[in-house]
């Protein structure tokens, strides 16, 4: 099995208390700054990335899949370090020091108003997920009811329900093992007879979730 920490909507919060010896792959679903400028946003990665190395001193490797306030990583994608593995609409097969592997795949995209990252024309990029994933990234949270986060966020939003139907809808049908996602600002988990879901939100835990794939 391998370890992993999973975590989302830091938006600047790097301030950990506690050191986890465990995780050997961080995964980061989206929201890391806590600027929405480019420019503010280069000079908080360098302290991001120093602070998961201390927080996370095994770890070996690193997932990023951003979210819709990511604006330095949608106009340069280029910006994170080669270590680092960035996942946009695209998947990646994860290698452990054991031999293990993860197929993974990331889709940064939501609906949300003039934000980075938004969705594709007629949902193509939810469309293009695939099947046989040991793991599925989005920043969007997907609407399943049996989420608590989607259950208490209703009326959250205005006129928009929580969480896309749309990527609920073709979960279902491809039936990752895990799906790892933030957004909404309440961290839960749930699980159907396939898929095991994790809001990974830090806010308000502050806690990274540590899960095993």
């Amino acid at each position: 099995m391998i370890t992993i920490a999973a975590l989302s909507d830091l938006h600047g919060w790097f301030d950990y208390k506690e050191v986890y010896t465990e995780p050997e792959l961080i995964i980061i679903a989206g929201d890391i700054f806590k600027s929405d400028y480019p420019g503010e946003q280069k000079k908080e990665l360098p302290i991001f990335l120093e602070r998961m190395n201390e927080i996370f001193p095994k770890a070996d490797s690193m997932i990023i899949c951003p979210g819709n306030h990511d604006f330095l990583i949608e106009r340069d994608r280029n910006i994170l370090p080669g270590n680092i593995k960035l996942l946009i609409d695209s998947g990646y097969e994860y290698l452990s020091s054991t031999g293990e592997t993860l197929k993974i795949y990331g889709n940064p995209r939501t609906q949300t108003g003039l934000y980075a990252f938004q969705r594709k024309w007629n949902e193509s990029d939810i469309k293009n997920i695939p099947r046989d994933l040991d793991i599925l990234i989005t920043h969007d949270s997907p609407r399943f009811y049996g989420l608590s986060c989607i259950r208490n966020s209703l009326g959250d939003y205005g006129f928009e329900e929580p969480g896309s139907k749309k990527l609920a809808d073709h979960v279902l049908k491809v039936k990752p093992r895990i799906h790892i996602f933030g957004h909404i600002h309440k961290p839960c988990t749930w699980e159907n007879e396939n898929t095991k879901f994790y809001n990974v939100s830090q806010i308000p835990t502050r806690k990274p979730v540590i899960l095993r794939a």
